[in-house]
């Protein structure tokens, strides 16, 4: 894992029909090291199974600087569950300067 961390959590909501994705962005590094900020530019979040993409969304972060040991950036997104009963992936692609 790089500098910046990223937390990742997914739940199903009491519908059945939606997941919440919940992302945090942390970007530590140890004291006297030399680092620049990262750029955020968007975050594309998708559910999908073997029959294709149920949910998407894009998240417009506005370029927003994520600073080394400053306040983590949280974000939040609701999207519907492809609906067959078996597995799924949510896929989160993040753009920015690191890309």
């Amino acid at each position: 894992m790089t500098a910046s961390e990223g937390y990742r959590s997914y739940s199903h909501r009491g519908d059945g029909d939606t997941v919440r994705v919940d992302l945090r962005f942390d970007y530590r590094i140890p004291p006297e090291t030399i680092a620049l900020d990262e750029f955020i530019d968007r975050i594309e979040l998708t559910t999908e199974d073997r029959s294709g993409v149920a949910g998407s969304v894009t998240i417009d972060t506005n370029l927003v600087n994520l600073n080394p040991n400053r306040a983590a950036l949280l974000y939040r997104a609701t999207l519907y569950r492809p609906g067959t009963a078996g597995a799924y992936v949510a896929r989160v692609r993040v753009y920015g300067n690191y890309e």
